[in-house]
């Protein structure tokens, strides 16, 4: 009896001390004490292999050395982890990076075998990074993701990728590195016209700009360019030089669609720069000369907006009458009909406009920009 309460007490005694050092250990480490955190931790797998074991203490162990630049240890720590562990593939992917630390490409490239196909790209691109070249350009190779392709192009030097990248996707990030990687390297009018969208598109705008007017120097990009350097003078708000640029473009490519789109631009630009009359005219002659055949349905409704500024209501409410008696898409006339039932009770016609709301009420309304 005497022995069995003596055991029990030396159970419990080392299981105290055990408990205190792992408490140690993790107090340490929130205080980013990775000393005292791995002095703690040691004295635990002393005092308690077996239950260190269990409680996956191997790994913080690791990630406390990777903290003290301790890779050897870091690694050896990670590699204890067993494979039905379910901290076994980040632990191998630990141990992965440690070897890329100390420079182990043998070590690297088996534990990169070992990680699952489906483990987190932007893990393994992580490692990739911080790899040497061999290593690294294995891992962009195994990736299908536009971020690897674009490192791996990086890396290889591989200009025709670069300009692949920039082609598919215009908006992400990626495109506009590639964009500025291959910049110095365009070729041909169509290269300076790709790389000046993605400038366009990241509000890279100076950039762009002399690209555009080096891509309309070839008949073959001349009205593309041009209209898209109007675009950029549009977003930086200098309206006038937009106006200039497609007035040039309706004069040099007349009876054509590039005529007619920047007609569309220029009263737009009017429309911005608050120049509200010569906007109403500009939409006028848009809605004559176009017709159907124009984007008149988009016409017509900022034409009614202008009405709607310079106080002319009565203006806005005959065009949206004419408009609401031709064949119209079913947003468009719902937002004719809104529109129209807001300034009739902005008039204080109560009755009209609550009319025209209940009929509002009694379609499937349809969602539309704005």
């Amino acid at each position: 009896m005497r022995m069995y309460l003596v055991s029990t007490l030396l159970v419990a005694l080392f299981s105290t001390v055990f408990e205190s050092s792992i408490d140690r250990a993790f107090t340490a480490a929130k205080m980013n004490d990775w000393p005292g955190a791995a002095s703690a931790l040691d004295e635990a797998f002393t005092q308690d292999p077996q239950t260190f074991d269990a409680n996956n203490l191997h790994y913080l162990r690791g990630r406390i050395a990777e903290n003290q630049n301790e890779w050897l240890r870091a690694r050896e720590e990670f590699n204890k982890i067993p494979a039905d562990n379910p901290l076994h593939s980040l632990a191998v992917w630990h141990a992965l990076r440690a070897s890329v630390q100390i420079h182990d490409e043998a070590s690297a490239a088996q534990l990169l075998g070992a990680l699952p196909r489906e483990f987190p790209a932007e893990l393994k691109m992580r490692i990739a990074r911080e790899a040497g070249q061999p290593l690294a350009v294995k891992i962009y190779e195994d990736l299908s993701t536009r971020e690897a392709r674009l490192e791996q192009a990086k890396l290889q030097n591989d200009i025709r990728s670069m300009r692949d990248l920039l082609r598919e996707n215009k908006d992400d990030d990626v495109a506009l590195e590639a964009a500025r990687f291959f910049a110095p390297h365009v070729l041909t009018p169509l290269d300076e016209f790709d790389v000046a969208q993605v400038f366009a598109a990241h509000r890279q705008f100076e950039q762009a700009l002399l690209l555009y007017e080096k891509a309309a120097a070839d008949p073959a990009h001349a009205a593309d360019a041009r209209y898209e350097t109007g675009r950029v003078y549009f977003q930086l708000q200098d309206y006038r030089s937009a106006i200039a640029v497609y007035r040039a473009i309706a004069k040099d490519f007349e009876g054509t669609d590039w005529q007619k789109d920047a007609e569309y631009q220029i009263a737009l630009s009017y429309w911005r720069m608050a120049d509200y009359h010569n906007s109403e005219t500009a939409f006028l002659d848009y809605i004559r000369k176009y017709g159907p055949a124009g984007n008149k349905e988009a016409a017509i409704r900022n034409l009614v907006d202008v009405y709607r500024v310079l106080g002319e209501n009565r203006k806005a409410v005959e065009t949206i009458d004419r408009v609401l008696m031709t064949r119209l898409s079913p947003v468009t006339r719902q937002v004719f009909l809104f529109t129209k039932a807001k300034i009739l009770y902005s008039e204080k016609r109560y009755a009209a406009a609550s009319a025209i709301f209940q009929q509002l009420g009694q379609m499937k309304l349809r969602s539309a920009a704005g």
